[in-house]
């Protein structure tokens, strides 16, 4: 499965779950309590998947060198790492499918966002600032 880098700017809506940027919740469904971010490793030398936190969640929550599943209920992130091993991106859809299948919520679209991606739409756009 090939997945291509979204270039990312700050009114993207991955930045709208993230607790520090302000919300337009035209969801009455989604509730902030309800975020669920799951970090996928390989750190151990096996590949896990477990839960790394609940309710409020912000960008620095994301580390540059792991796989997180980011569950807003309407909608899941694939937020992948720069510094994230070749094991863990290959298998970060997948594991974020299988998350899904396994929720009540299991047709809602998956978004995967790299982080390399969301430092080169900065810079551009910095630059373009400039």
């Amino acid at each position: 499965m090939y997945i291509s880098p979204i270039y990312l700017h700050s009114q993207h809506k991955f930045f709208t779950y993230l607790d520090e940027v302000a919300e337009k919740d035209d969801d009455q469904s989604y509730q902030a309590k309800d975020t669920i971010k799951e970090l996928l490793s390989d750190e151990s030398g096996m590949m896990s998947f477990s839960l790394e936190k609940t309710g409020s969640i912000k960008l620095k929550d994301f580390d540059e060198k792991d796989v997180f599943i980011f569950d807003t209920k309407t909608e899941v992130f694939v937020f992948i790492g720069k510094d994230t091993s070749a094991n863990e991106s290959q298998f970060a859809m997948t594991y974020a499918h299988t998350y899904l299948m396994q929720t009540d919520h299991p047709l809602i679209p998956i978004s995967c966002i790299i982080e390399q991606a969301i430092d080169a739409a900065f810079n551009f756009t910095s630059a373009l600032a400039a």
